[in-house]
């Protein structure tokens, strides 16, 4: 078994139990998070690009759903 947090910025985190080897998609399934079209996902304040069905989730890791915020270009 793995632990793992998952939430949203300004929101307080939730810890998860999880088989080795499950993925984001996993503990969002778990949570009962959905993902909106405007949130990227960070584990460990790292972006993650991957398809979070293929992202293995690892012991103590923390998941972070953030909203994308398009920089003016100024």
């Amino acid at each position: 078994m793995i632990h793992v947090h998952i939430g949203r910025l300004n929101s307080e985190a939730i810890g998860k139990s999880l088989e080795n080897g499950s993925t984001i998609s996993d503990l969002l399934r778990e949570a009962k998070l959905n993902r909106k079209d405007s949130e990227v996902i960070t584990v460990n304040s790292e972006e993650i690009t991957d398809d979070p069905s293929d992202y293995e989730l690892e012991d103590g890791d923390r998941v972070l759903l953030v909203r994308n915020v398009e920089g003016s270009g100024m």
